[in-house]
């Protein structure tokens, strides 16, 4: 049984860049989730 490893290699790379794209998309909203989390202790401190 002879495997090519073309197809495992476009696959592992789309799914790599797949990956690369969530975490960038984390990446840009964990600042706000960060800042919002910050803000609600902040609140629920001054209270």
């Amino acid at each position: 049984m002879h495997r090519t490893s073309g197809g495992l290699d476009s696959a592992s790379l789309f799914s790599f860049q797949h990956w690369c794209h969530l975490v960038s998309q984390y990446l840009l909203h964990f600042p706000s989730m960060i800042s919002r989390s910050i803000r609600k202790i902040g609140y629920l401190c001054h209270c």
